[in-house]
């Protein structure tokens, strides 16, 4: 077996890598064993689209907002919202203004499974932070905050 050594960055990169995918498998399958049909991906556009709605009256969201915002690519924007549509949990609109621009709206099947979805989410987030002083976790949310910041995204 061949010794790697490993930097820090590399270390960093590999954990990072590690927990998501951790993460996004115990939601995966907390979502799937109360029967909602929609993985953790899909769950992102439709948290985007729920705060949108809620902080904005306008609710005006496009595909574009959702590739910046969640930091996908527009054909995996577009892969996500077509298995939401299909799956009636979003709309697509055209723009009254620009008929190529399609805005976004959650159906009202998706604010039914709203507040399933967070109690789950905040479930999870409790179990994967237990026995983790708020010291700890305050500095591990600082330094996430910054090797974002880093990579010029803001959150």
């Amino acid at each position: 077996m061949q010794n790697f050594n490993l930097n820090l960055e590399e270390l960093v990169a590999i954990l990072n890598a590690k927990l998501s995918a951790a993460v996004n498998k115990e939601l995966n399958r907390k979502f799937k064993s109360v029967g909602l049909d929609i993985t953790t991906e899909q769950w992102t556009i439709l948290s985007c689209l729920a705060e949108n709605e809620s902080e904005n009256s306008k609710n005006l969201m496009t595909q574009q907002m959702l590739s910046t915002y969640t930091g996908k690519d527009k054909a995996s924007i577009t892969r996500l919202l077509d298995s939401l549509e299909k799956n009636n949990l979003i709309i697509r609109k055209g723009d009254k203004k620009d008929r190529r621009v399609k805005i976004i709206h959650l159906t009202e099947a998706a604010n039914k499974i709203k507040k399933l979805t967070e109690k789950i989410i905040s479930d999870t987030v409790q179990m994967a932070v237990q026995d983790i002083t708020t010291s700890d976790l305050v500095t591990t949310r600082n330094t996430l905050l910054k090797i974002l910041e880093n990579f010029s995204i803001s959150f």
